[in-house]
């Protein structure tokens, strides 16, 4: 039946011009089916009343037919009854305004064992039926189970298949090419060793060595308290801050240097105006790192070349900038190998010429201590400043990030850590004791430096006199301890002076107690084997080894002794020292009784202390009545073996 509707129609305000027009007449054909079944009442209001004030959009009605026994969606709308029978959802949206968050299922295990390595086909995913039915439905249902699509096939074969032209159908990628199993066995050789320990019983000496402390004053090393510029037996921190203070104030004397500190105070918009608070901060700061700026001091001076023996020089530098990590073209534009050569320039740069400091230790072309704790500011302030942080934290940053990290792993001798816990021991005094006489004749044999001004006093031993006496001795071990290394022993067996003018001999000399220190620092990298590793190689002594390795030469029925780990220059020390300055000074001595008592053409005479010493001591009476001992050029050192 036709039924008219009259749509609802807003009230309007009298003596407005709608109010005179009659109301419009709409006519809608409707059609109208009874049924005894309840329905819901759906109303479709004008779009006017669902207009929202942040959103202009007009809203869409979206309907989708609700499948029985769906508990997705129940609670979230309300459910219609259509006249098919079946039940569907009205709702109004601009946008979607929930969304469903559905888990990803766990792929299969990796094939890790044998079993499912060779399996023949790959496994099965136990989760894809469980994706054709959708999150909350209870079984048993009957649904339709949509099958995921598949990947485009590839163009190509990329493993060994039975018919690789085939690429047209999928099952063609998976009919693998049967190949037998193919195992490979490596052999690798794996070194092990038999310790065999020996029962011995302890002399009253070596129980007393073990349970007490040394004590210096009646030691081998006595007089280095009263011969050393510290008076002492090691480097105290008072010593290392004064010595820092002298450094300081020979860098201020300069003028430049204050106007670098003044302009990077200025750089960084700091708020310290005052040049000596300026300076004060900066030398605060330089009080935590000093000990690394010796340290590095320390080590690269053997890396000079024979001509500043005991300074830096460029060469020097440039290998040191390649162990920190500063690279030629720095991430700084202030900090290239340019600029920091500007620097090195101009950390030479002497203010005084005429000096007692210039004329006798400093040298244009090289870095004494005090210059180089500035080139090391100066890098700070070009690397980690120039306005980017303030002049103290630059300098922290510097030691902290690129000294520190490069120099960690890096063999830097320390001169006082391997006194107090290697060389101050009862056990090496001990040692050096029995060969005091042998020693000591030794070291006025080659000492050849004399001392202006004290004629009476005993000579010194230079860098060359040293060298000359490992190559006689033929103590060297090339490639692992060769010119390099003895030049840093001779280095570091020294105590620091805080002013290298005032006794510029005795800072570049080795004194009888420094040349036993150097003795201890080379027998402690020296590789020399064990009297255990020595029988159960087939080897009489140390020395007979000593010669077969020297001259290259092989024993029937010894086998070789192959080099430890812990000779390496900065491994971990596994041995007690005494044990291997035992094994260098019996070594030491029987060579140059070998090279010295042994007559020419001859078979060497059978060692004996008593004959060396008379032969040291006439060549020592030899060497006096000369103006000058001859003891060969350096550059002709050859190492041993």
């Amino acid at each position: 039946p036709r039924t008219v509707l009259k749509p609802h129609l807003h009230p309007v305000h009298a003596g407005s011009a709608a109010a005179a027009k009659p109301a419009p007449r709409i006519e809608l054909s409707v059609q109208v089916a009874e049924s005894a079944q309840k329905r819901n009442h759906m109303s479709f209001e004008t779009k006017d009343l669902f207009l929202n004030q942040f959103d202009k959009q007009r809203p869409v009605l979206v309907a989708f037919e609700h499948v029985p026994g769906a508990k997705v969606h129940e609670g979230l709308f309300p459910e219609y009854h259509l006249p098919n029978g079946r039940s569907a959802f009205f709702y109004y949206s601009t946008s979607v305004l929930e969304e469903m968050e559905v888990p990803l299922k766990p792929p299969p295990p990796l094939p890790v064992t044998l079993k499912y390595a060779l399996q023949p086909a790959l496994p099965l995913l136990v989760f894809l039926p469980s994706m054709s039915k959708m999150p909350g439905s209870a079984p048993p249902m009957d649904l339709a189970k949509p099958v995921p699509p598949l990947a485009p096939l590839p163009s190509c074969h990329k493993l060994k298949v039975v018919d690789a032209r085939d690429v047209q159908r999928r099952s063609s990628f998976g009919d693998l090419e049967q190949e037998p199993l193919q195992f490979r066995i490596v052999a690798r050789r794996v070194r092990k060793m038999h310790m065999r320990t020996e029962r011995t019983e302890l002399t009253p000496e070596e129980i007393e060595d073990s349970s007490t402390e040394l004590v210096l004053e009646q030691s081998v090393f006595a007089k280095r308290a009263t011969e050393s510029d510290a008076k002492d037996y090691v480097h105290s921190n008072r010593y290392m801050m004064s010595m820092l203070e002298i450094d300081w104030e020979r860098c201020m004397f300069k003028d430049k240097f204050s106007l670098v500190i003044k302009r990077e105070f200025k750089v960084s918009n700091s708020t310290v105006k005052d040049e000596r608070e300026q300076r004060k901060i900066v030398y605060n700061k330089m009080m935590d790192h000093y000990h690394l700026v010796v340290m590095m001091f320390d080590y690269y001076q053997h890396l000079s070349s024979t001509n500043f023996p005991f300074l830096v020089d460029l060469d020097a530098l440039k290998e040191m900038l390649d162990n920190l990590g500063i690279p030629l073209e720095s991430d700084s534009s202030q900090c290239r190998i340019v600029d920091i050569e500007q620097m090195f320039i101009a950390c030479n740069h002497q203010t005084a010429k005429n000096s007692q400091l210039n004329k006798i230790a400093n040298n244009p072309n090289a870095l004494m201590r005090f210059e180089f704790m500035e080139l090391c500011l100066r890098m700070a302030f070009a690397r980690c400043g120039k306005g980017v942080c303030a002049p103290e934290v630059a300098i922290e940053k510097f030691f902290s990030d690129v000294i520190v990290p490069s120099i960690k792993d890096f063999p830097i001798f320390q001169r006082d850590s391997f006194r107090k816990e290697r060389l101050y021991t009862n056990s090496v005094n001990r040692v050096f004791k029995q060969y005091e006489d042998i020693l000591q004749t030794i070291y006025i044999r080659y000492a050849d430096q004399k001392i202006p001004g004290k004629k009476k006093d005993p000579k010194l031993m230079n860098l060359q006199n040293w060298l000359q006496f490992l190559k006689d001795a033929v103590l060297l071990d090339k490639p692992y301890v060769g010119l390099e290394e003895a030049k840093q022993f001779f280095i570091s067996s020294r105590m620091h002076s805080q002013k290298e003018e005032l006794d510029y001999v005795h800072y570049t000399c080795l004194t009888y107690t420094d040349f036993l220190e150097a003795l201890g620092r080379l027998a402690d990298v020296r590789m020399l084997p064990m009297a255990l590793e020595l029988s159960s190689s087939g080897w009489v002594d140390v020395f007979e080894w000593f010669l077969a390795v020297e001259n290259k030469t092989t024993k029937e029925g010894v086998f070789p002794i192959p080099r430890r780990q812990s000779a390496e220059m900065n491994s971990l020390k596994t041995r007690p020292l005494s044990e291997k300055v035992n094994a260098l000074l019996d070594v030491m001595a029987k060579r140059l009784h070998l090279r010295f008592v042994a007559t020419e053409g001859e078979d060497a005479k059978e060692y004996s202390a008593e004959s060396l010493l008379e032969c040291l001591k006439i060549r020592i009476k030899q060497s006096s009545s000369t103006t000058k001992m001859f003891l060969g050029n350096v550059s002709s050192i050859q190492e041993g073996p």
